[in-house]
């Protein structure tokens, strides 16, 4: 952990309806547990729709990605709260983070040794 326990996330938010991983601890370590990432934009919502034209209808980012077991964008953060998601750093303090944070901040924030330490999110 060599950018430090506190710029560093543990565990965040997921909404289950927007993955394909829900079958449970036993059925291969999925939904409730760690697949998620950074990599995916903070609340990006478009596996949260159940047809293209519903990704379309909402808005969605890529409406044609809609589809659950599209990794890219089903494995990310996110949380019915409209403006961002609660998560856990490995110090075990509690922040919320914004939606609209730079997207190079959260993914520092994603890695353990990447030699950044982002203090403004």
């Amino acid at each position: 952990m060599t950018d430090g326990t506190s710029n560093t996330l543990m565990v965040g938010e997921v909404l289950m309806d927007c993955t394909d991983h829900t079958g449970g601890w036993w059925l291969m370590n999925a939904g409730g547990n760690a697949h998620a990432s950074t990599s995916a934009p903070l609340n990006l919502m478009t596996t949260c729709a159940r047809s293209q034209q519903e990704a379309i209808d909402r808005g969605y980012f890529r409406p044609d990605c809609w589809q659950k077991d599209n990794w890219n964008y089903s494995w990310g953060f996110r949380s019915m709260h409209p403006s961002g998601s609660q998560f856990v750093f490995v110090d075990g303090s509690v922040h919320f983070i914004s939606k609209t944070v730079n997207y190079n901040t959260y993914q520092y924030l994603g890695s353990r040794n990447d030699g950044r330490t982002p203090q403004n999110y």
